[in-house]
Order: structure tokens, then sequence, then C-alpha cells
């Protein structure tokens, strides 16, 4: 008797001195049979990463698609015991043993078993996160309840859009044909205030206030109703009150925009960009900041009294043609602060008071509100002219771009001359099948190849 509880206390000490030398990670590896570390045995190459959008709007949801090679000397699974094979999934790293900030933890293969040198697919079913902002999340494969995968930097970046997606065009500058004084002068039909681009209060104005500003020697002059009220490095920008439309008051000329088209929704920045070339000089922009939607209402690509469906596609390819600016904005725009012009280098808009000359338009805008095209799962790039003369020319590198007979039944839709770059829609074949009842989606799939039409938001 005495022996047996000696026996037992020996056991009891010796369990509590493993348990004191081992952690529980110790514990739960001695369970488990080894596994080597060499990297040859359990190896990995990226062979695809596939479906990953560019631009995504909070909350919406898509799949990511990665091949994984197995170049190691051991057979994957999909599931089962882990104590005896590799069930290999693929997580969020960087750190690891987290949630994804777009929603998936671990992700099983889609295969059963994958041996030595055959490739592994694993389908990851993600959601934008609900802020906007640039997100960047790396991908690790792991050994359930054994050892993470060498880190080989398999990675993706998305662009998240908030709801409220917003757009810089930029609309004119100082000494433009538009707006031939030095200064820029902003006014408002409503109350009005100023803000510095580090976000300090400057200004209220009230609705018959007049707000000037010049620039020079790398400083801001504002002026108030004539009087000096400030002078800073920062930029500066005007935000209305509830349903106030601020107004360029400068504006003296016609042209894309001038006297008759000097009214906008939103915000109105005035920043200066010593940026130069071709297209325009180092000047004082004047930059409108708004929301997608009622961008869309004011760009002047189509008579409002055109058929209906003309309409709606116009609304469709100009917001798709918008967003893939956001995201990718040419360098002539981007580095004057801005995403888009106002004229045809990007799409013609004239902001609030064609929106009230287009009623049929923003009719067509709201019908179609966050419908936009894409091309394995990216928003593509929307190029459309005034004419193709017959035949829509082919973009290297966009396959969604190719060369199409712009006919309908075996007759052209489209006569004439080439009126513009020739590539992607061409608005005149456009309005001749319209004509005779194509639908929205018909012309678009004519015209852009391979795409789908998707509800953004």
């Amino acid at each position: 008797m005495k022996q047996s509880i000696l026996f037992s206390r020996r056991a009891i000490i010796f369990v509590i001195a493993f348990m004191l030398l081992f952690s529980p990670l110790e514990l739960l590896a001695a369970q488990l049979p080894i596994i080597p570390d060499d990297s040859s045995q359990t190896d990995y190459e990226l062979v695809s990463l596939d479906d990953v959008p560019a631009v995504m709007q909070v909350g919406e949801k898509t799949n990511v698609k990665v091949k994984l090679k197995n170049t190691g000397i051991t057979t994957w699974y999909q599931g089962g015991d882990y104590n005896s094979r590799l069930v290999v999934c693929l997580a969020a790293s960087r750190p690891k043993n987290r949630r994804s900030v777009f929603g998936f933890a671990r992700v099983r293969m889609s295969e059963n078993q994958v041996n030595p040198g055959e490739v592994a697919t694993f389908i990851i079913k993600i959601k934008a996160p609900s802020r906007g902002g640039v997100y960047h999340e790396y991908l690790q494969p792991v050994a359930e309840g054994r050892f993470w995968f060498k880190d080989r930097g398999v990675d993706f970046r998305i662009k998240v859009l908030g709801r409220a997606s917003t757009v810089r065009v930029g609309v004119t500058y100082a000494g433009s044909k538009e707006n031939p004084s030095s200064a820029i002068a902003v006014a408002s039909s409503g109350r009005y205030f100023v803000k510095d681009s580090s976000g300090n209060l400057i200004k209220i104005c009230e609705i018959a206030d007049i707000c000037k500003i010049h620039f020079s020697k790398d400083l801001y002059y504002l002026y108030h109703n004539g009087v000096l009220i400030k002078k800073t490095a920062n930029y500066l920008i005007f935000t209305p009150f509830s349903d106030a439309i601020l107004n360029i008051a400068s504006f003296t000329q016609l042209g894309y925009n001038g006297s008759k088209n000097r009214q906008f929704r939103g915000n109105l920045i005035v920043r200066y960009s010593t940026y130069k070339d071709s297209l325009y000089p180092a000047a004082l922009f004047v930059i409108n900041e708004l929301d997608i939607e009622d961008y869309l209402k004011g760009i002047a690509e189509e008579p409002d009294r055109s058929k209906f469906t003309v309409l709606k596609t116009l609304a469709v390819v100009g917001r798709t043609y918008a967003l893939r600016n956001i995201a990718y904005p040419k360098s002539s725009c981007f580095k004057r602060g801005f995403h888009l012009f106002n004229n045809a280098w990007s799409q013609v808009y004239k902001g609030y008071e064609y929106e009230m000359r287009a009623p049929r338009l923003s009719k067509a805008v709201k019908d179609t509100k966050g419908v936009v095209i894409t091309y394995k799962g990216k928003i593509i790039v929307a190029a459309f002219h005034s004419r193709c003369g017959g035949r829509t020319k082919s973009l290297d590198n966009y396959p969604y771009l190719k060369s199409r007979v712009c006919a309908h039944h075996g007759h052209y839709s489209c006569s004439g001359s080439r009126l513009g770059h020739g590539a992607g829609m061409c608005m005149a074949g456009m309005r001749k099948k319209a004509s005779v009842g194509w639908s929205v989606s018909q012309m678009i799939h004519y015209y852009y190849n391979g795409v789908k039409i998707k509800d953004l938001y």
C-alpha cells in the first residue's frame, strides 16, 4: 500500500515537472509526429492569383482564386486527422493567426488531395471592409495544427471606395479661356465655408459674399469681399451648407465651362499645380469634388433628347470610366490633384446647370445607380468615341477592347470618317443600334468583348 502511494506521488511529481518544462504548444507538438523543417519537403510556389478587383465598394463581396503548386515531397490534404497528414489551408499573415480585414480566416483547398508536383486551388470569399481606403493583405499556407509554410510574399492590394464615392474633376484654371483673370472667384447660392487643406476653418460666408484667391510665391491669398483675410501655404476648400450650390464667379468666357455652366454641386478646391505639360501650364486650378452619381448628371456627351436607352448606356459607361480613373488616374490629372478633366481628354462635364437642363439624363443615372462594366472582376477602361467610321480599333493589352465591325443586320451602323480614337464604344453606332431596339446590355456586350455588367453598389 505504501509502495502504491509512493508510486502515485512520483507520477504526479513527474507530470508537474513535465508541464513546467514545456509550454502548451510544445505539449501539442510532443504528441505529433516530428515534421522536418527542411523546406524542400514542405515547399510551394505561386502559380496564379486571379480575380482580384482593383476597386471595391464597402460591403461588396467577391471571390479571389489562388493556385499554389506543391513543390515539396509531402502530399497535402483538404481535411482529416492532422496528426497523421498535412491538412493545408491558406490564411492571412503578417501578422499570423488572425481574421483578415476582408473577413476570411483559414481557407481550405478545393481538391481533396494534392500530391507533390500538383496544384492546389483556394477560393477565398472576401468582403470589402466597412470603411474606404487602400487595403493590403498577405497570404501564407499553413499545415493545420503543425506549422506555417515559408512566407513567399503572396499578396493583393484593393482600393475600397466609401458608399458616397467622390470624384475630383479639374474644371478650369486662372488665366484660361474660361477664367482669364489671374485670380479665382467663388460664390454660392447659399451659405458656405472655407477651410484650408489641413482642416482649419477660415471663414463662414453668407449668400452674397464673394471670395477671391490669388497665388504668389508659394502662398494662397484669400480675399473676402475685397478684404485680405488669410495668407496660407495650404490650398483652399470651399464647402456649401445644406443644399447651396457653389459657383465660379470669375468665369467670364464660353468654353467647355463658361458663364452658362459655372455652378457645381459639392466642393470647390482651389489648388496650385507646378506640373505642366502639352495640355496645361503650371497654374491655379479649380477642382470640383462631388459624389460620383452627381458628377454623372453633369456629363454633356449626349443631348438630353436622345433615346433613353442611349442615355442609360452612357450613364453605365461614364460611371465605369470615372471609377476606373479614380483608381488609376492619368498622370496628367493625378499630378494636378484630380482624377478627371472636364473635357474630351476625359469626359465632357458641365456641372449643375447642365444637370438642370438634362432631366432625362438624371433619371438615366438614377435608374442605373452603381452599375458598372467589369472584365475578370476588374472595372474596365470604358473607352468610347464619337464615330468609328465602320469598324472600331483594338487596343493592345486590353482584351475587352477588340476591333468590331460597327454593323447591324449586315448594314453599317456608323458611316463617314473616324472621329475620335476609335476604340471601345462608338457613340454613332450605339445610337443606331438603340434606334432599332437594342438594349443597354446588348450594346455594352457588343462593343466591349467578354465583359460583365455588375451592380457595384
